[in-house]
Parts: C-alpha cells; sequence; structure tokens
C-alpha cells in the first residue's frame, strides 16, 4: 500500500503540469467550438448532448486536473497489472516512470497478493472443513473394496499413511482389539472413528479435490459480493457491475467503465487484491492437479505397455 502510494505521489509530480496544459487546451477548444455554434443553439445542445462531443464542451468534465486519489489509482492498476486505461502518462517522464515503477512492483504486488489470497483460503477452507466429516472421507479412501468396512490390512495401511508411529504385529493386534468393538475383525466407520479418537489421529488437511471446490466457492462468492457492492455504489445494474468485476479479475481491464466514488474505489483495492491473489492460487492448484493426472497417466500407459 505504501509502494502505490508513494508511486501516487511521485507521479503526480511529473504528470501534473501536462494535465493542467491539457485541461487549458480543451478549454479553448470548447470555447472555440461554442463560438463557432452561438448563432445555432440547436446544433450547439446537440453536440453537448452527444456522447462524443458532449465532454470536450462540458466545462464540468474537461476542469478535473490530476489529484492524488487519481494517481493512486493509476499506480495500483499498474501493480495489478489491470490497466484500465482511465488514466495514462502523457509525458516522456511520466511513460519511463510506468515502465521503471511497473518492473519495481508487479513482482513485489504478486508476492503480497498470494501471501493475502492464502489467508483468506484458509478461513474458506476452515469453514468448509466443519461442513464434512474427515473420518468418514478417510475412512473411504481406505476402503479399497467399499465394502464398508476396513480389514485388518487396510487398518495397517492406514496407521502407516497417517504417521502412527511404528509398532509391533502384537501392538497392531491389541489395538485391533480395541477399536473391534463387535469382534467381527472388520472396522466399521463408527469404529473408525472410535479409533481416531483413542488415538488422536491427524487425518490431515483438504484434499486436492475439496480445495478445488473451496476455491471456487471461494471465487464466485466473492465475484457476487463485490458485484452487489459495485452496484449499490455506484449504482450500476447488476450485469454492468459484475461485467467490471470480471474484467477486473480477469486483468483484461477494458476501462469502458469505472468506479468514480470514493467509497468503491476503496472497496475496489481490498476487493482486486484478494479476488487477485485466489485466482493465482486457484491456476498453481490446477496446475499442480493437471500435472499430476498426466503423471498419473503415464504410469498407466507404461503398466499397460509392460503388461503387453
Amino acid at each position: 500500500a505504501l509502494t502505490i502510494v508513494l508511486g501516487g505521489l511521485v507521479y503526480l509530480q511529473i504528470e501534473a503540469w501536462a494535465v493542467t496544459e491539457k485541461i487549458q487546451s480543451q478549454k479553448d477548444l470548447a470555447k472555440s467550438l461554442k463560438q463557432y455554434f452561438k448563432h445555432n443553439e440547436t446544433a450547439l445542445q446537440y453536440l453537448l448532448g452527444h456522447k462524443l462531443t458532449g465532454p470536450l464542451l462540458d466545462e464540468e468534465t474537461i476542469d478535473k486536473p490530476l489529484d492524488l486519489q487519481s494517481c493512486i489509482f493509476f499506480t495500483f492498476t499498474l501493480a495489478t497489472t489491470i490497466g484500465y486505461g482511465s488514466y495514462f502518462p502523457l509525458t516522456a517522464g511520466g511513460k519511463v516512470f510506468a515502465v521503471v515503477y511497473s518492473l519495481i512492483v508487479i513482482p513485489i504486488g504478486g508476492s503480497i497478493l498470494v501471501a493475502i489470497a492464502e489467508t483468506a483460503l484458509e478461513f474458506f477452507k476452515y469453514l468448509y472443513s466443519l461442513t464434512i466429516n474427515k473420518a468418514k472421507r478417510t475412512f473411504k479412501q481406505f476402503d479399497k473394496d467399499n465394502t464398508g468396512f476396513l480389514d485388518a490390512a487396510e487398518m495397517k495401511t492406514a496407521f502407516e499413511e497417517l504417521d502412527l508411529p511404528t509398532i509391533s504385529q502384537q501392538e497392531f493386534d491389541e489395538l485391533m482389539l480395541r477399536i473391534d468393538t463387535d469382534h467381527d475383525s472388520m472396522i466399521s466407520l463408527p469404529e473408525f472413528e472410535r479409533a481416531v479418537k483413542l488415538l488422536a489421529l491427524d487425518l490431515g488437511g483438504l484434499s486436492e479435490k475439496d480445495e478445488m471446490k473451496v476455491l471456487v466457492f471461494a471465487i464466485a462468492i466473492w465475484m457476487g459480493c463485490g458485484s452487489l457492492v459495485f452496484s449499490l455504489i455506484e449504482e450500476w445494474s447488476i450485469g454492468d457491475a459484475f461485467y467490471f468485476v470480471f474484467i477486473s479479475l480477469s486483468t483484461v481491464g477494458l476501462g469502458d467503465i469505472t468506479p468514480t466514488h470514493l467509497g468503491s474505489l476503496i472497496f475496489l483495492y481490498l476487493f482486486t487484491i484478494v479476488g487477485l491473489g485466489l485466482l493465482a492460487v486457484f491456476i498453481n492448484l490446477l496446475s499442480v492437479v493437471a500435472q499430476k493426472a498426466h503423471k498419473h497417466a503415464k504410469e498407466v500407459a507404461r503398466i499397460a505397455k509392460k503388461s503387453r
């Protein structure tokens, strides 16, 4: 945040005079156009109302000098690589600043985005973990034959993979006797849940599949909340607000619509930082899953080829 504010201050010093000159030039153009059409009020009103010529003649639209808020918005779009195009450098010095500043701040911004996103993701993962039965999920993972029970071999595999301290066969047999309350030599889900509590087993975090679910859910909720907030503050339709949110988080940044209210600008900074981070984590996880799937497919093909 400090880097973005300091960048905005520097950019303001470089570009302020050029923007002032541009405003004066636009005022002179507007004055000459108004003088030219002064005897034709109908034509003048038409030009004022047209979306292309209106901003050239409207003094309130023209007279908007560069301020710190605008410069911070500009440096923020550089740091996040969104680049809406609402503000852009007019001077050679400003263009050099944009290049050098981007080279410095984009890598820093990327690492910060991911760090913040991972914190937000842990919160969403915690909420999701409250909705699932870890013992049941782990039980199904080791029930290879899908009988609804774990035999001694499957339990031994489970203990090994769950990092239970190495025990002798006798100790394992004694443990099975304690867990197998109905003495049928098979471990049911309730018995497995009892074993988890008895041994204080760490069933680990969420699987990659579950993490993908959490990320998709988190991104959808985040985009929905963002759309609602921008719609309310900027008085956009929910469709335009969602469009803006998508364009922002995809870093396309077309710039055809951008926030103008201070409240929505402040929210944009928070929303984008978390949203871009979540997307970065999602893309990275997607890459890991794809690589594992490719590796597994190669291994299956190798085994199939070897068995011929």
